[in-house]
């Protein structure tokens, strides 16, 4: 996934941080908190109306979380260029 991704996002081009963002892997032993403070997105709380996970009315505030069997994927965008934050988040599922 994060092959495919990383390829779609770059297009050909040199990879640039700046235009074409970040992918992050999560792994076990990563906290929510240290995920949020180091990518700076809002995982699990609403900028816009201070909702925070599991509160019923939270909704996520990412552009997108895709669920892929093996793993989700979960897209925080930046800018309307598609700049943003892409993290993939293995699941235990086989």
């Amino acid at each position: 996934m994060v092959e495919e991704r990383f390829t779609q996002v770059v297009c050909g081009d040199n990879y640039d941080p700046e235009i074409h963002g970040e992918m992050i892997v999560v792994e076990a032993g990563d906290t929510l908190a240290t995920l949020e403070k180091d990518s700076g997105c809002p995982i699990a709380s609403n900028p816009f109306d201070d909702a925070r996970w599991p509160d019923p009315g939270f909704v996520p505030a990412c552009e997108y979380l895709e669920d892929h069997s093996r793993c989700y994927e979960m897209m925080f965008l930046f800018s309307d260029d598609g700049a943003g934050t892409n993290f993939i988040i293995p699941s235990n599922r086989a």
